[in-house]
């Protein structure tokens, strides 16, 4: 229930099912019984829970319930006592102890009454004494084994001032029971005598309980909580600390309130929404808690008296229960839906609240999980019971309740509401060792706000909802303004050499080069690259080790204008090459050993004279350049620069000039780079200095790989400032020993870290610290709390520094300090607070600002981001973004970091967005679990990463450095964490394998040791070996694999495989190409080796054994689909049955990794039956899939007839016959198909909509199985019709062909009927369908297909499928047998009226004739109407005629054809129009035609053309054959398209020539030979086209389809908003022309619109639409739509006018073809109908708005204001012209410019901008059906006509 309000009578049907809800128990037949006093109790759920908690965490005192009362006056201490014992006499809970028995099983021991001690306490001193004194009497655990739940004591304050304590164990009360409790001693207090029995005791209760729970109602209820229940996960909150392995329970509390308007407001907005406040409370609360924990599903617990029947009201016991409501967020739904949402929840809980929550963790049977409480975490409890006690209660005494803030819980966090008079008091209690009193108050200073914004706005997505005061803004973090320097980067340098020239600046171990020699070597070789041409703009690649001439080339790059490449010569050479390519480098400075990257050839190798080998010169000025590529100057011969001058060169750039490109690792697989400006860099150094000032006396030691960010300040940081700049020698950074020597020997001052060197760096616990080192600067990975603090204990006079920044954001933009104190109590380092001119924001997901303790996505502002990625345009828009809190102009980079802001402002880094560990449903830290393996004795490094070693089983996997025994950590661990987050393995490494840039390469981390692996599995031996392991290592990210594991056994895959097949290409070009298939076949390391070295006979043979070698009852020869390897049926070689061989058909040219000419159709088929005769013997069964797979499997089986070898069967899947038309049918079949204009995208997008996607395949490979495919499907065809083309039956193969088809599939609709087609093949056909099943079923439906092709020809055989036939088989078997027909079974005499072309051929030539006519008319009366009355409001109506009433009919008619002889409507329909059309004729001839007659008739056309047109529709499939169907509906389509293209022109013609009155006569003609066609033809009694769901069934799901999804929301709403902006030109272009032509004039722009259309549909056959970013492509195609309007309007030119309307029109098209690929990609094919109904419903239902109401009134209100002396006639007036229909102009103009806003708008509208990132791809057609299956099974779909 989504409306505002209720009525009174529903809101009494709600009360009523509430008071049902409480009371359905009380009412049921049957009451509690007493039990037999001598009868043992037995415990109730609850009791049992809390006896088993007690056994797991003893001496706890978490579940004890204190009861304090303040008791003001004289208390008579043994009465209190006497009556104390009264109460424990009445109520036995408080009499019970729990001892276990032998088997360790509870049981109830109740002791007789006896007086319960009351001891009095003196206290002296404030009310803090006091609370001290009452907590030490609460802090005493229970020993229920031996002692009653329940102590007391009198804490005396004053002789008249006492506290009552009574401390009872949860076991035997709650909170209900604490009124009972009280109200009870206060009365036999009061009175001195007994107190009355109870009705029925606790025991009674239980026992009544655990008899109920095998009843039928609780069965229901059970089953109910079972399916709301099953796969809940738990709520991750950000916690401040790590979760303890067990749980824990200290806790602590905070106080808030929500004011009475709000919470009036909740009330009234409840009550008006059929809710509860505590509903509407709980609602809140859920979104608020997603929006923290990131999470939109999870459980919240709400307590429940659990009192159900009124004679347990009077009793102490524990009763309640606990509901466990599930919050579902996952549709971001607005608050009111999340209301509605969460009162159906709260109501179903109500319903079947009578199942102990404890039964029903048993019966969930949930994972154990000891770190936190089943299935909920989190609570929220309404505390509106009364409190007892009051000062008539106890004479002399004034009693009230002592509040104790509980210093205990049992969950995470609980959430207490009390009603007041003044609002609501809540109160949280929450777990200390998890969260920190900020954070809490976060929670309640939130809650409240979110509320009141969900109030005010209900309509809103939750996750929108704002969590701070909207006037009270959340600032970014913003560092320190100031000035940054308009000077390049050297230039600091360059004053420095002119101030200290003979200071050291670059010292390495054995040189050192003063700051004049460091700045005149570079002005050399920077005036030598300028000499080159060389300047700002440009990038030069720099490729050497770390140097002298390293940092001097770095600079002198700068120096020279350009920006530099660094280039790791430690990285492969295809890598470097890339980089070098990618970045259109201008030149490459190197030495001579790196010479050779420049040359495309890289077989050639450098000499040591200074060319290559035929392929390089040595130039005359010093350089070296490779034919065709980028000069090379060698750092190694400076003689060539020696005569430069010395000078500094004048600098020509600006502050946003480049400074330096670095690529960093793309998504793609392919490096990206990135381009930082000098003043960023500058900014970020100068920020550097004053934050860790350096001088002269300072040393910094370089020893990142220049290719890494950090390199940057290293290098001119210190040369800035004066310092020197000590270069470690080159891959010392890898070494922990040198840099510890090489600190030491250069009295280094300052160094870099990343933080996994940082942690071997203190791995040596013997090494001495070096004195010198003051500072140590720590970035590019998260610094684990535990090394910071290792650092500071064992380095306290050094500082440590975390920095953090991206390479897309100048360096670093975040700083912390680390020191003990600000470390202090935190489970991670802090990232800091931004640097110098630098902003960094925390945002939603909707992109507002995140308070603190609200995680969201870092976004960098200010002077820190990068220009862009380099060349990569659409890449630096997603992710370089406009800053809506910036000036104009100001950007913010999107860093996919998860960031949060903490209490005192600084910034935590919590892992990356896309990069989410999840296992099993449990979200991991894996930072946790290292940090926990480190703090093991014997363990100096550690790492854990989610492996899935095998497809599909995901483990967690540790990797150690150190001399721990792994067995030893995992039992050690197991103390620390919970079971799902100890390591499935744990595997000892020697180190850490880290990358060049010193960060862990976690694709080095080796796989765990195969089970099998043995000695038998060493290491590679040969070359080759080497090289396929490399290749190997590097596809699975695995560094070690034996030489006999199987390739499938350590993650490969078939995607993996081509991999595998395209690197060993590059790799090994000189030895024989392998396969796909080769890497099935040989699978290991060895055996795909010796393949290569041509060790293993390699066969030419196109069968390949897929099941493994062995004696075979059968065997099975199966023909992959086109553009499909061989490969495509392992999983039906997999699931066939032992005994059953099949062998896969290897078509040349399908495989990737091969170079295989095509082999002729004839000759493949030639050559497989050789190969089967002389391989395969006994029965034989083939198996074809798709069009060229079916084409095969006919031609091999005729073939093998013809040799006389027999067939068992014959089975076809997802096709049937499929042929060209003869004759003239032909060649329009052909013009109408476009195949050959046809791009492959158009293929692509088709193969992605039936769930084939080619994303993970290299482009070459994707193109080349593309065009095999259509080559292969246009080959089949031709194949079928040359067999159709022979007239009469041909021979019989002798076997049985049967049809698998998908139910889903398009391609083999009418499979009820057409399945007998394959008659032409065999004497016996049958059909088999596979339920929910689409088109490439193959791998989806494995199991079905294998026990299809082995149970069906066999029944066939023996004549006994009715076992395999429907009702037999129902929907869970997953396929039926559809059918089996014979030739013998059909008489001649049922032939008669078959389906042929000519049938076909005279009806839709009728029909089309008719379709002429009535265009004509339907062109001719608007501007036959407009003429005459010159009024655009009856234009408009009759436009909205037109259109509604066949758009509303359309449902009714679609199921009339569905059920009616569509001939029959066929002649009602153009009957019917024919009769309307007559009329009309009949007004005008007479001349009695009134307007007002027009609009019933045209309305009444409208629904009569819609009844023909969708009758003729379906009646095709009845007409022609359906071999001929696809290309019959073509030829249809080119026939319509051609005749409106026509329509314009001849109607324009005869409008002028015979009027109106001719054109009705013509279309009265055409309409009489349409009627007699179809009289005269006969219909065959086949299959018709029907729809699959009613149109009404196909808009409510397609709603339902699109609603769920907000991408799809935002793109429905962008076209209906558009299109009521098109109505305008789509209405007025002939009123528009009319202004400066005649009838003819509009003819020929119509006609101009016509071609423009045209244009458009060539345009997107041929090119296919964008290969992503689509929705940007709409988007643009908008745009030039808009632009064709503008130029529409702007002159009275009919030329101009259309050329404007031509523009329009392919724009329009261009827009619906885009719009028609996203569906396409985005949506699985099955639901292509139902997504297509409703949006044409929503986008179209705006059209008649435009029509008949906005245009007109636009017109008539901007018409006078365009005339010659209008209001316009000065602005709009000068640039459209003035005068008779230039308001018409205007209103053009502005529908343009308004189109034009809304595509910008959506450009920027994130829904929209990033609808392609954010709306994924569809999942796979037949995996959605195996899903569907999964869950609800669907009837078989049956079709007749």
């Amino acid at each position: 229930m989504t409306t505002a309000r209720l009525p009174d009578a529903k809101r009494a049907l709600l009360a009523d099912r509430l008071r049902r809800a409480r009371t359905a128990h009380a009412e049921a037949p049957g009451t509690i019984e007493r039990c037999a006093d001598d009868a043992e109790p037995i415990l109730s759920y609850a009791q049992e829970r809390l006896w088993f908690m007690d056994q797991l965490v003893p001496g706890s005192t978490a579940y004890t319930v204190p009861v304090v009362l303040r008791l003001r006056g004289a208390v008579d201490v043994e009465a209190m006592a006497a009556a104390l014992t009264e109460v424990c006499r009445r109520h036995e809970t408080l009499r019970m102890r729990f001892p276990a028995t032998d088997d360790g099983r509870p049981r109830i021991l109740v002791d007789p009454p006896k007086p319960v001690p009351l001891p009095v306490i003196p206290v002296d001193g404030d009310e803090r004494a006091v609370e001290t004194a009452v907590r030490t009497e609460l802090a005493f655990p229970f020993d229920l084994t031996t002692e009653p739940p329940i102590r007391a004591c009198l804490v005396r304050i004053a002789a008249d001032d006492h506290l009552l304590v009574l401390d009872v164990h949860h076991i035997a009360i709650d909170g209900w029971s604490t009124d009972v409790l009280v109200a009870d001693l206060l009365r036999a207090y009061r009175t001195g005598g007994p107190l009355a029995e109870p009705a029925v005791r606790y025991r009674d209760f239980a026992a009544w309980q655990r008899a109920t729970q095998g009843s039928a109602p609780a069965r229901r209820d059970l089953d109910y909580w079972r399916a709301e229940l099953a796969t809940v996960p738990p709520l991750e909150l950000p916690t401040d600390r790590p979760r303890p392995a067990e749980q824990t329970f200290a806790g602590d509390t905070h106080r808030f309130h929500v004011d009475g308007s709000l919470t009036d407001a909740i009330r009234e907005f409840a009550r008006g929404h059929g809710a509860t406040l505590y509903m509407t409370l709980l609602a809140g609360y859920a979104a608020l808690l997603g929006r923290y924990a990131r999470q939109d599903d999870f459980a919240i617990g709400s307590p429940i008296a659990g009192r159900t029947r009124p004679e347990l009201e009077g009793l102490v016991g524990m009763f309640t229960n606990v509901l466990a409501m599930r919050m579902r967020l996952a549709a971001d739904p607005t608050f009111t839906d999340l209301v509605a949402q969460v009162r159906g929840t709260a109501l179903n809980a109500y319903e079947h609240q009578d199942t102990p929550f404890e039964h029903i963790v048993t019966e969930l049977n949930v994972p154990r999980d000891v770190s936190r409480p089943p299935v909920f975490s989190v609570t929220l409890a309404m505390q509106n019971y009364a409190r007892a006690g009051s000062a008539a209660e106890a004479e002399g005494l004034d009693v009230g309740w002592f509040t104790m803030e509980p210093e205990s819980t049992r969950f995470d966090l609980e959430l207490y509401v009390f009603e007041a008079e003044s609002g609501l008091d809540c109160l949280f209690v929450y777990n200390t060792d998890l969260f920190d009193a900020d954070r809490i108050a976060g929670f309640a200073e939130r809650l409240p706000t979110l509320l009141a914004a969900a109030l005010a706005a209900p309509a809103t997505p939750v996750s929108r909802l704002p969590l701070t005061d909207p006037q009270a803004e959340l600032p970014a973090a913003t560092g320190a303004t100031a000035p940054i320097p308009a000077e390049p980067l050297h230039a600091a340098i360059e004053a420095q050499a002119a101030a200290h020239p003979d200071a050291p600046a670059l010292v390495t171990d054995a040189t050192t080069l003063t700051y004049r020699q460091c700045n005149e070597q570079a002005n050399r070789l920077a005036h030598r690259l300028r000499a080159n041409g060389i300047g700002p703009g440009d990038v030069v690649a720099v490729c050497m080790e770390r140097s002298i001439e390293l940092a001097v080339a770095l600079l002198a790059v700068l120096k020279s204008g350009a920006a530099y490449l660094p280039l790791d010569p430690g990285h492969p050479r295809d890598r470097l090459r890339y980089q070098l390519t990618d970045s259109g480098a201008a030149a490459l400075l190197c030495r001579r050993a790196h010479a050779d990257l420049t040359r495309t050839d890289p077989a050639g190798t450098a000499d040591p004279t200074g060319t290559t080998s035929g392929a390089a010169t040595a130039g005359g000025d010093g350089s070296v350049r490779a034919a065709g590529a980028v000069p090379v100057l060698l750092v190694d011969e400076p003689a060539s620069w020696a005569d430069q001058p010395a000078a500094n060169p004048d600098w020509h750039g600006g502050p946003d000039t480049p400074a330096y490109l670095i690529y960093t690792s793309g998504s793609t697989g392919k490096p990206k780079g990135v381009l930082n400006a000098h003043r960023a860099v500058v900014n970020r150094l100068d920020w550097m200095q004053r934050a860790y000032p350096i001088g002269p006396d300072d040393a910094v030691l370089q020893k990142t790989p220049a290719s890494f960010d950090v390199s940057v300040w290293e290098f001119f940081w210190p040369l800035r400032t004066g310092a020197r700049l000590v270069l470690a020698a080159p891959d010392g950074h890898k070494d922990p020993a040198y840099l510890r020597t090489a600190i030491d020997r250069h009295r280094v001052s300052v160094a870099h870290f990343v933080p996994s060197m940082l942690a071997a760096y203190l791995a040596d616990d013997a090494a001495p610290g070096p004195t010198s080192l003051r500072r140590v600067i720590c970035s590019g990975e998260e610094l684990p709390v535990t090394v910071a603090r290792d650092f500071l204990a064992r380095h306290p006079d050094t500082a440590l520094h975390n920095l953090y920044g991206p390479t897309e954001a100048a360096i670093d933009v975040l700083a912390h300090d680390c020191t003990t104190e600000s470390l202090a109590g935190r489970s991670r380092v802090p990232i800091g607070t931004p640097i110098d001119n630098v902003t960094v924001h925390v945002l939603d997901p909707a992109g507002a600002p995140c308070p603190a303790g609200l995680p969201g996505e870092l976004y960098l502002g200010g002077a820190a981001p990068a220009l862009g990625y380099h060349d990569r345009p659409r890449l630096t828009a997603e992710r370089f973004v406009p800053d809506p809190y910036g000036a104009p102009g100001a950007r913010l980079y999107r860093t996919g970091d998860l960031g949060v802001r903490t209490a005192d402002g600084a910034i935590e880094f919590l892992g990356r967005l896309d990069d989410q560990v999840k296992l099993r449903g449990l979200r991991i830290e894996l930072g946790e679990i290292a940090a926990a393996l480190r703090d093991q004795p014997g363990v100096r490094d550690a790492a854990v990463l989610v492996r899935e070693d095998r497809p599909g089983d995901q483990r967690l996997v540790g990797y150690l450095v150190g001399d721990a025994d792994p067995a030893q950590l995992r039992t050690a661990l197991g103390t620390m964490l919970p079971d799902y987050m100890v390591p499935a393995t744990l595997v000892a490494v020697p180190a850490l394998p880290v990358t060049a840039n010193g960060k862990l390469d976690r694709a080095a981390l080796p796989a765990p040791a195969a089970p099998t692996a043995g000695a038998a599995s060493g290491p590679p031996a040969t070359d080759t070996e080497h090289a396929v392991h490399e290749v190997w290592a590097a596809v699975l990210g695995v560094e070690t694999i034996g030489v006999e594991d199987d390739f499938f056994d350590v993650g490969g895959h078939s995607l993996l495989a081509t991999q595998v097949v395209a690197r060993l290409r590059t790799a090994l070009p000189d030895r024989p190409r392998v396969g796909v298939l080769d890497v099935f076949k040989h699978k290991t390391i060895r055996a795909l080796a010796a393949l290569l070295d041509g060790d293993t006979d390699r066969s030419d043979q196109l069968l390949h054994e897929l099941t493994p070698a062995g004696p075979a009852t059968i065997t099975y020869v199966c023909v992959p689909y086109g553009g499909g390897s061989a490969i495509v049926y392992q999983p039906l070689a997999d699931a066939l049955p032992a005994g059953h061989a099949l062998y896969a058909l290897a078509i040349p040219g399908h495989d990737v990794g091969l170079d295989q000419d095509s082999m002729p159709f004839d000759e493949l088929v030639d050559a497989c039956v050789t190969e089967i005769r002389e391989r395969i013997t006994g029965p034989l069964v083939l198996y074809g899939h798709c069009g060229v797979g079916g084409a095969l499997t006919v031609a091999l089986a005729r073939a093998l007839h013809a040799a006389r070898r027999p067939l068992t069967a014959v089975y076809i899947g997802a096709i049937f016959p499929f042929a060209q038309p003869r004759g003239v049918l032909r060649t329009l079949a052909k013009v109408a198909a476009m195949d050959r204009l046809s791009a492959d995208r158009n293929h692509e997008n088709w193969l992605k909509s039936m769930g084939v996607s080619m994303d993970d395949l290299d482009p070459d490979q994707a193109r080349r199985i593309i065009r095999n495919m259509r080559h292969d499907s246009r080959s089949a065809e031709e194949y079928f019709t040359s067999l159709l083309d022979t007239d009469g039956e041909l021979a019989s193969i002798g076997a049985p062909v049967v049809a698998v088809v998908g139910d889903q599939d398009p391609a083999t609709e009418f499979f009820a009927e057409r399945y007998t087609e394959w008659q032409f093949l065999t004497d016996t056909t049958a059909a088999v369908v596979l339920d929910q099943a689409g088109h490439f079923f193959l791998k989806y439906r494995a199991t079905e297909l294998a026990e299809i092709l082995t149970r069906v020809h066999p029944a066939i055989e023996t004549e006994a499928t009715a076992p395999l036939a429907q009702p037999a088989r129902g929907p869970a078997d997953g396929w039926y047998l559809e059918g089996v027909a014979s030739r013998a079974d059909t008489p001649p005499a049922r032939r008669a009226v078959k389906p042929d072309l000519r049938r076909f051929v005279a009806v839709a030539a009728g029909q089309l004739v008719s379709l002429l006519g009535s265009s004509l008319t339907s062109w001719a009366i608007p501007i036959f109407v407009y003429l005459a009355t010159g009024s655009l409001s009856k234009l408009g109506l009759l436009g909205v005629l037109g259109l509604v009433p066949g758009l509303l009919v359309s449902p009714l008619a679609g199921a009339i054809v569905d059920r009616v002889n569509r001939r029959a409507v066929m002649i009602a329909g153009d009957g019917t129009a024919m009769a309307i059309q007559l009329t009309l004729g009949i007004l005008v001839w007479s001349g009695h035609l009134h307007l007002w007659a027009l609009y019933p008739l045209l309305s009444l056309l409208s629904v009569a053309a819609t009844f023909q047109r969708l009758a003729f529709s379906a009646a095709l499939p009845q007409l022609v054959p359906k071999a001929y169907l696809g290309h019959a509906t073509g030829i249809t389509q080119l026939a319509t398209g051609v005749a409106q293209l026509l329509v314009p022109l001849v109607a324009a013609g005869l409008l002028a020539a015979i009027h109106l009155g001719g054109i009705l006569a013509i279309d009265v003609v055409s309409y009489l030979a349409a009627i007699g066609v179809v009289l005269v033809v006969r219909f065959p009694a086949t299959l018709g086209w029907r729809r699959r769901e009613t149109l009404v069934r196909d808009i409510a799901h397609g709603f339902t389809y699109v609603w769920h999804n907000r991408g799809f929301r935002a793109m429905l709403a962008m076209f209906a908003l558009f299109n009521l902006f098109l109505a305008a030109p789509m209405m007025l272009i002939s009123p528009l022309v009319l202004t400066v032509g005649d009838i003819g004039t509009v003819g020929r722009v119509s006609f101009a619109s016509a071609i423009g259309g045209v244009l458009g549909a060539l345009l997107m056959t041929a090119w296919g639409g964008p290969s992503n970013r689509r929705m940007r492509g709409v988007q643009v195609a908008m745009l030039l739509l808009a632009a064709s309007c503008v130029v529409t309007a702007l002159r009275p030119s009919a030329w101009l006018i259309g050329a404007g309307v031509a523009g329009l029109a392919l724009s329009l098209t261009v827009v619906n073809g885009i719009y028609l690929t996203i569906i396409q990609v985005k949506v699985p094919q099955r639901f292509h109908g139902r997504v297509f109904a409703i949006n044409q419903l929503v986008a179209w239902s705006t059209l008649p708005i435009g029509f008949g109401l906005l245009v007109p009134l636009a017109v008539r209100l901007v018409e006078p204001l365009m005339t010659r002396h209008g209001a316009l006639a000065g602005s709009a007036g000068l640039l459209l012209g003035t005068g008779p229909g230039r308001g018409i102009a205007l209103v053009y103009l502005l529908a343009g410019l308004a189109m034009a806003l809304l595509a910008g708008g959506a450009m920027v509208v994130r829904r929209l901008a990033r609808f392609d990132e954010l709306v994924p791809d569809a999942v796979p057609d037949d995996l959605v059906g195996a899903q569907e299956r999964d869950t609800t099974p669907a009837a078989p779909v049956r079709e007749a006509a």
